[in-house]
């Protein structure tokens, strides 16, 4: 099989695994529900993966590069409640698509030593991000300028809420199934977040920022 190949194919595995993953629960599909989705062996997908904790990893890894692809966002202008927006935008999308890994993330971290090192190293990069970002909001005047401690305690208090909502809390709450997690779930969550940081917005913004309020809420 040409590198090429076996590219496009380990690609197709990936993508079938996460729509399976998405749709039905990381526990409750095996290598070979993703082999016969994709019309394969399971031995053909043997070769591309040894087992399902692989392609786990594998998805897990391309969701950490996109996450930390859209936080690295930097405008060339002075940062604005748009350029928040997009972000927020992004991050609904981004979730949604590797929904499966907040579904069943305590499951996943506690079978795999291996991912859970992964995403214990993604959480502390993404936290490092959300205080660059603060920081760009505070430098455009959107926020009010705080110290460290206001800083840390914010950040960390958005990443708790945020884990806590889309993980488990938001679902049951938002949802007219337990089980089911939707888009509206994870705006939710944006939203609860976006209230801690209200605190913090200037006279100046106060406004705009409750547009930006409005339209990331969801009925509960």
């Amino acid at each position: 099989m040409t590198t090429a190949k076996a590219g496009k194919t380990r690609s197709r595995i990936l993508e079938a695994a996460r729509e399976l993953f998405n749709a039905q629960g990381e526990r409750q599909v095996s290598t070979n529900h993703i082999a016969a989705a994709l019309g394969m062996s399971p031995g053909n997908l043997y070769y591309h993966f040894r087992n399902k904790g692989e392609i786990v990893r594998a998805l897990v890894n391309e969701y950490s590069r996109a996450g930390m692809q859209a936080l690295s966002f930097v405008p060339e202008h002075a940062f604005t409640i748009e350029d928040k927006r997009v972000l927020l935008e992004g991050s609904v999308h981004l979730m949604w698509h590797y929904r499966f890994v907040h579904k069943d993330i305590d499951y996943l971290l506690a079978e795999d030593e291996e991912l859970k090192n992964a995403l214990m190293n993604l959480s502390q990069s993404l936290i490092q991000q959300m205080k660059r970002l603060i920081r760009l909001m505070v430098k455009a005047g959107i926020y009010r300028k705080m110290n460290e401690r206001e800083l840390e305690a914010l950040v960390f208090n958005s990443w708790i809420v945020l884990v806590s909502w889309i993980g488990s809390v938001g679902a049951m709450v938002i949802s007219r199934h337990e089980d089911e997690f939707s888009k509206e779930t994870i705006r939710r969550g944006i939203y609860q977040i976006l209230m801690l940081d209200k605190t913090y917005v200037t006279d100046r913004y106060q406004e705009t920022f409750q547009q930006l309020l409005d339209e990331y809420y969801v009925k509960v």
